[in-house]
């Protein structure tokens, strides 16, 4: 792989639409339809610390693949030393495709500064079709699907609905593993509400089930990086 390129992504919050806006498409799609309907829009992601989810949408009319910045960059590595001068970084392994024996080099990716998200351009000779992003708010209580790579394996879709949502965050029951982070939070019509980035953790003793989070696509750069 060349030199990856990281520039950070200037995140634009812009709701396009009041919440309680009708969605933008009336078909709606059984689990079954959506997860057939999806096998060329959602990305397996191998790196050397582990894998991940992805998925394809179009950003000034450029298709790009969405995930979350901890499926690209290890959150737990230690920092790189200092190069000398004229020393090129030791590019990582970042893989994706639609099944581990066939996979593709990503050779440019954009992190986000504040938000646990990033954007890699699509490889030469990846066929993929675009999900379409969502441009009303997720509501309470709204039929959500999560489809990812669970721990690694095929394709897996997984059903529940929106607890909460705030500003920065969605609150969803699907259950995910580890695999899911970066996948598409969809809605019934097969529209994209939000990337799946993480479960909710008990701390201080609390129990905790079924309280999962999603970065909501209103926070999504308008433009491509």
């Amino acid at each position: 792989m060349g030199k990856m390129l990281q520039y950070a992504i200037c995140v634009l919050v812009s709701f396009m639409a009041a919440a309680y806006a009708a969605p933008s498409s009336d078909k709606t799609f059984s689990p079954v339809e959506l997860f057939n309907g999806t096998s060329q829009s959602i990305i397996r992601i191998e790196t050397d610390f582990g894998s991940g989810t992805g998925f394809v949408v179009l950003l000034e009319s450029h298709p790009c693949i969405v995930t979350c910045k901890h499926v690209v960059v290890d959150p737990y590595a230690e920092f790189e030393p200092l190069l000398e001068p004229g020393e090129q970084p030791v590019a990582p392994y970042l893989k994706v495709g639609f099944q581990r024996d066939q996979l593709f080099d990503i050779q440019r990716y954009w992190l986000a500064n504040n938000l646990d998200l990033a954007i890699l351009d699509v490889p030469a000779g990846l066929q993929i079709k675009t999900l379409r992003l969502r441009k009303t708010l997720a509501q309470p209580g709204e039929t959500v699907f999560a489809i990812g790579f669970s721990i690694g394996l095929d394709r897996s879709i997984s059903q529940g609905i929106v607890n909460t949502v705030y500003s920065d965050v969605i609150v969803f029951s699907a259950p995910i593993s580890s695999g899911n982070s970066g996948a598409p939070l969809l809605d019934v019509h097969g529209e994209v509400v939000g990337i799946v980035t993480s479960v909710a953790k008990p701390e201080n003793g609390n129990f905790v089930q079924n309280l999962n989070y999603a970065i909501p696509v209103a926070l999504l750069p308008l433009h491509r990086p």
